[in-house]
């Protein structure tokens, strides 16, 4: 049971840093990654195939692609510049307090079991 618990979590975490990831590249190089971000996108996926590669983008890039892109499509460019930068380091903390948070319940969990 503490496998599954544990895998499932490792599986989250594995995800999460590449979203923490390609937020620190998204505010360090601005539109040339999310532009990089767009070429692993499928439009109208026809195949299997292109559907797991697009499930995969949404793993990988999902959460700083579309706050980027929401931010530059409703404010000015150093405007959504700003709010992504902030929104990247309320999204850095939040991340750190699941991590801390998987650490609290699996010492619970394996004092439970």
């Amino acid at each position: 049971m503490i496998l599954v618990v544990n895998s499932i979590f490792l599986i989250i975490g594995i995800l999460l840093t590449f979203q923490l990831v390609m937020t620190f590249v998204a505010n360090l190089v601005g539109h040339s990654a999310i532009s990089f971000m767009k070429l692993t996108y499928v439009c109208n996926p026809q195949t299997i195939h292109d559907r797991l590669i697009n499930r995969l983008f949404y793993a990988i890039y999902g959460i700083p692609h579309y706050f980027y892109t929401r931010f530059m499509v409703r404010y000015t460019y150093l405007k959504a510049r700003l709010l992504f930068f902030i929104w990247s380091i309320a999204f850095f903390f939040v991340s750190f307090i699941f991590i801390a948070m998987y650490g609290i319940f699996i010492e619970w969990f394996e004092r439970v079991l």
